[in-house]
């Protein structure tokens, strides 16, 4: 039963744009601000299941799933107002007072180059994605006919996107996307017992291990690595088959304890976005308190707000072999609310290292999305739901099995 409703999920979700949000706060000087205001980092990544080539017999489970991964693009701010706290410039003097560090990493960030932004610019941003991505990749029919993409938002916990979204007076529906807090799905509540399962044991679980950072403190905490190890995650489901499924789920009933999957192949993962989010790092004297950053005047180097290269996806930085631009093949530059994709009829042709002639026409046939269908009988997942916000029963331990 548990693997016929996967599978009923795998098939609902297999035409659409998932997109994972996530935000990271500052932790102190909790006194005078609002919860609005607390917000320091934005992390955005999406995939687009009309960007992969047609499946090849050829090609092995898990090489097909690090391919999709190369796939994902991502975006990440780091809320300018903020750029001077970190884990090590933060003055917050519980971390002194209890030993923890500041919980954000905001220039941690690997799959993405951190670009600064106003609270006011972020939302515009994440307005101008959900709105590009909702007519991406149609076919002819489908934008003679009217109709847009299904678009999924992911959550880990949605409380202060939810509040954050509410406060700045944001509609993240307003172009027909579906929101969904992923840590409330049932197959995660009932495997561990729990009502919340932290992020890093449930990717972990499933395999979804980014690399520690080279100075070995971690890829998590980043808004952006947060969303990419949910898309990941999610992707991770979408191709998992009945044997991993029995693997990750256990057979309480028969003594077969849930075990963790195969680690997803992120090794083309590597340093170099990293590095250079380390150079943005602000540097203060020793015994220095950092300051807030209110206006663009106040930066010293004010390009660091003004355009940015925005490229299609990780895969292009694969294919080009990159980290800096090369004058011959940099893309034009954008702001970085111009979206990746283009306008319909313009789409570029993309090619893969893995499959160098396969790309995406147009003019190509979609089965219809099978969300729509009335003769789909949804489990009692909560997948089908479209509710996000929090409440006491949401957190309520979930029935022994």
């Amino acid at each position: 039963k548990g693997f016929r409703s996967l599978k009923m999920f795998q098939a609902t979700w297999l035409d659409t744009v998932v997109v994972g949000i996530d935000l990271e706060g500052i932790d102190h000087r909790n006194n005078g601000l609002e919860n609005w205001e607390k917000i320091s980092e934005v992390g955005v990544s999406y995939f687009d299941y009309r960007d992969f080539p047609p499946r090849s017999a050829s090609t092995p489970r898990a090489e097909r799933l690090s391919n999709l991964t190369k796939l994902i693009t991502s975006h990440h701010i780091i809320i300018k107002r903020w750029r001077n706290f970190d884990e090590v410039t933060c003055p917050a003097r519980y971390h002194q007072s209890t030993g923890k560090s500041h919980t954000a990493m905001p220039y941690h960030c690997m799959v993405a180059e951190s670009q600064f932004r106003t609270h006011e610019e972020a939302i515009s941003d994440i307005d101008r994605i959900l709105r590009e991505l909702s007519t991406r990749n149609l076919t002819d029919e489908e934008r003679e006919a009217g109709k847009t993409r299904t678009v999924l938002v992911l959550y880990w916990d949605a409380r202060m996107e939810s509040t954050w979204f509410h406060d700045m007076g944001f509609n993240v529906r307003a172009y027909g996307a579906i929101e969904w807090d992923f840590q409330k799905w049932k197959p995660f509540r009932s495997r561990n017992g729990k009502a919340k399962t932290g992020g890093a044991e449930a990717f972990t679980s499933l395999g979804v291990c980014l690399k520690p950072a080279a100075d070995g403190k971690g890829a998590l905490h980043n808004a952006t690595n947060d969303t990419f190890a949910q898309v990941v995650a999610f992707l991770r489901f979408m191709a998992m088959t009945e044997e991993e499924w029995t693997t990750w789920r256990g057979r309480i009933y028969h003594g077969q304890f849930p075990d963790s999957l195969e680690q997803v192949d992120l090794k083309w993962i590597t340093k170099l976005h990293w590095e250079k989010n380390q150079e943005l790092r602000p540097v203060l004297p020793a015994g220095k308190i950092p300051e807030e950053v209110e206006d663009i005047e106040d930066i010293e180097d004010a390009e660091d707000a003004g355009p940015v290269v925005v490229r299609h996806s990780i895969q292009d930085d694969i294919n080009r072999g990159l980290t800096a631009i090369d004058a011959d093949v940099a893309p034009k530059e954008h702001s970085w609310a111009a979206i990746v994709c283009k306008r319909p009829g313009n789409e570029p042709k993309t090619t893969s290292a893995w499959s160098p002639s396969a790309s995406w026409s147009p003019s190509t046939t979609w089965p219809p999305n099978t969300c729509a269908s009335s003769s789909l009988e949804s489990p009692a997942w909560g997948w089908n739901s479209t509710t996000t916000l929090a409440s006491a029963n949401d957190y309520q331990e979930p029935p022994a099995e």
